[in-house]
Formats: structure tokens, sequence, C-alpha cells
């Protein structure tokens, strides 16, 4: 019986480091299925009044992607440090989602004049969104393994510079002007 005890107590514990593995990623699943779910509202996007609800979508979207990130941010801090394997598994499953991530930022960039007087409001969730994919990134890099924290700033940097890009084209537009946090 004292065999036993050591055992399923292991077994426990690597049923838990698996069980915050998967956590994360369907975390990663769920931030995915929403920047599709947000670009696709932001290609459809008309100018004008007829664009009010649809705008109005896209900021639907925002919130839940927000939230979405703070989950994800909660999941990896709550999560022991990963190993390789986890890591790598992890980092593939980010990597997958660079294109769109950028792709939705750029399309929202586009569409900057197109939001008119609503462009605050998005320009507003954008530094929004940047924080809290700030955050859900320190969480998550600080429980990668060291080889893979180590390329991790060549995904973050390219997301981070994408958000800065959108925000940009937000505030050039003259009547915006939102603190940088």
């Amino acid at each position: 019986m004292r065999f036993f005890v050591p055992l399923i107590s292991s077994f426990l514990v690597a049923s838990l480091a698996l069980a915050n593995l998967q956590t994360l990623q369907g975390d990663i699943t769920s931030i995915g299925r929403s920047l599709t779910a947000l670009d696709n509202v932001v290609n459809v996007l008309p100018s004008g009044a007829p664009g009010i609800p649809v705008a109005l979508q896209v900021q639907v979207h925002s919130v839940t992607l927000a939230n979405q990130l703070k989950l994800a941010a909660q999941h990896a801090n709550s999560t022991n440090a990963l190993n390789l394997t986890d890591s790598l598994s992890l980092g593939v499953g980010l990597i997958a989602l660079l294109p769109g991530i950028t792709g939705t930022l750029s399309d929202v960039a586009e569409k900057n004049t197109t939001f008119a007087g609503l462009g605050i409001i998005v320009l507003s969730s954008l530094v929004q969104l940047k924080g809290d994919t700030e955050a859900f990134s320190d969480q998550l890099v600080a429980k990668l393994d060291p080889l893979i924290q180590a390329v991790s700033p060549l995904v973050v940097n390219t997301i981070i510079d994408a958000f800065d890009n959108a925000i940009a084209a937000f505030r050039s537009n003259g009547e915006h002007s939102l603190p940088v946090f």
C-alpha cells in the first residue's frame, strides 16, 4: 500500500500538469476563434450609418477577446513551469495564430476611416487588447521552457508591432487621442 500512495500522488501531479497544458491550448484555440470572428465582422463593415450596427459587433467581439485574454493570463499564471515538449506545443499553437492576429489588426487599421466617429471606441479597444495581450504573453512566457523563452520575443514583438501599427492608424485621424498605457 505504501508503494501506491507515491505512485498515485505522482499520477495526480502529472494529470494536473496535463490539465493545465490542455487548458492553455484551449485558451489559444478560443482566442483564435474570436480573432476569426472579429476579422470576419471587420471585413464586412460598411462606411456611414449602415456601419454602426456592424461597428458595435466589432466592439462586442473585442470585449469577448479581451475577456479570453484575461482568462488565459490567469490560467498561465496558475500553471506550473512547462517542460520543453509542452512549451513547444504551445509555441506552435501561438505561431499558428500569428497570421490571424497580424491580419486582423491590419484589417482593422485599414478600416480606420470607415469607423468614423466610432474610431475612439476602436482605439480604446485596441489599447485594451494590446495590454491584455501583453499580460497574457508575460504570464505565459514566464512558464515556458528557457529555450522557448529565448525565442518568444520574436513572436511577441511581431504581435505588439501589429497592435502599434493599428493604434497608430486610428491616432493618425487626428480626432483620437488616448494616453498610452
